[in-house]
């Protein structure tokens, strides 16, 4: 065992010895990591360590209100196809793609950007909300229902993400690339599944599952990224939902995305 570990498990040890009342609380947390953790179908030490001692601890702590979002909606498929949402969901996000499409020539002035950089990210929206920038794409002043955040991924040439989880349930998220390269490798790994840009431009799926985003292609890899509510019985709940945590986290967003550049 890993000093890491030794050390969480003394600290939790000592917490339940200071507060045995905190013990129940501590338990159900753990039961419900380890109910989240199966869904990604990844059991070796590496992807233990990683979600309860790693990158994927939020996601664990948030477990507990995950398992309850997913109690709120529909039947979770992991990965989706468009044709699995609502036709308002699929209306949304395909405008919003047409849009991008459209004015890729403004998408790729983001180029300027990334000399020295890794990997940038654009957003236009963050959980429903509006943000300052320079990038506008005409055709996004709209009010939408169903997509909360709407932005842009740039990766500059052989570049990865770590494998990590994302940390809400809340919506699902929906990845586009604007200009599959047909020969270089770039793609995304989800729970031990890989899909390629070039065999299908459009990726929707659940993104508190392990996943790892990778170009290693020879050229800047520019998707649409997205963030939609998940279909449900309840979408108001869902959307009151997004909203105060979106406003609660916005301070965090450059947390998340601490090894992107900011684009504008």
């Amino acid at each position: 065992m890993r000093s890491k570990d030794l050390m969480c498990f003394a600290a939790l040890s000592a917490l339940v010895y200071a507060r045995p009342a905190a013990f129940p609380v501590i338990a159900g947390i753990i039961a419900a990591g380890v109910c989240d953790f199966q869904r990604s179908r990844q059991f070796d030490a590496v992807s233990w360590r990683r979600y309860f001692l790693g990158n994927g601890t939020l996601t664990w702590v948030l477990s507990p209100f995950n398992l309850l979002i997913d109690m709120l909606c529909r039947r979770n498929l992991r990965v989706y196809e468009l044709s699995d949402l609502p036709a308002a969901h699929r209306e949304e996000v395909s405008a919003i793609i047409a849009a991008f499409r459209e004015h890729f020539v403004l998408v790729q002035s983001l180029a300027c950007q990334m000399p020295g950089k890794k990997r940038g990210m654009c957003f236009l929206r963050w959980y429903g909300r509006r943000l300052p920038g320079s990038l506008r794409i005409p055709g996004l002043d709209r009010d939408f229902e169903y997509v909360q955040t709407i932005g842009c991924s740039v990766f500059n040439e052989r570049q990865r993400t770590s494998v990590h989880y994302g940390p809400l349930r809340l919506t699902l998220r929906c990845l586009y690339n604007l200009d599959p390269d047909q020969h270089g490798e770039a793609f995304i790994d989800v729970a031990g599944k890989r899909h390629y840009w070039r065999h299908n431009p459009l990726f929707i799926f659940d993104d508190t599952l392990v996943h790892q985003s990778v170009n290693d292609s020879d050229r800047l890899r520019y998707c649409v990224f997205l963030d939609v509510l998940r279909p449900s019985p309840l979408t108001p709940v869902l959307r009151v939902l997004v909203k105060g945590i979106g406003g609660g986290i916005l301070f965090a967003r450059r947390v998340f995305y601490a090894n992107w550049d900011m684009l504008h």
